[in-house]
């Protein structure tokens, strides 16, 4: 069975500056040894009306788990949990 790596930081940012240069998606792919779904895929799930902002994508993943653990614990909290 394949196993896949989400992608991390490094390689968004990279996605992004390969956008911002005007390479191709296989291009753009073939420089962080990815398919090019996954670029396609990537741009897809993350872009605004704006335009792709790479770091924004983690960021806001990042804080919303953040924001869900607070919530949890304040739960947790209120009814003598923990």
């Amino acid at each position: 069975m394949i196993r896949y790596a989400q992608l991390n930081y490094q390689e968004r940012h990279k996605i992004y500056r390969g956008i911002v240069d005007g390479k191709s998606l296989r291009a753009i792919a073939k420089s962080i040894d990815r398919a090019p779904s996954t670029i396609s895929r990537e741009m897809r799930r993350n872009s605004d009306q704006i335009g792709y902002y790479a770091p924004f994508a983690q960021d806001s993943l990042l804080n919303a788990r953040q924001s869900m653990e607070v919530k949890l614990n304040e739960f947790l909290h209120s009814i003598d949990i923990v």
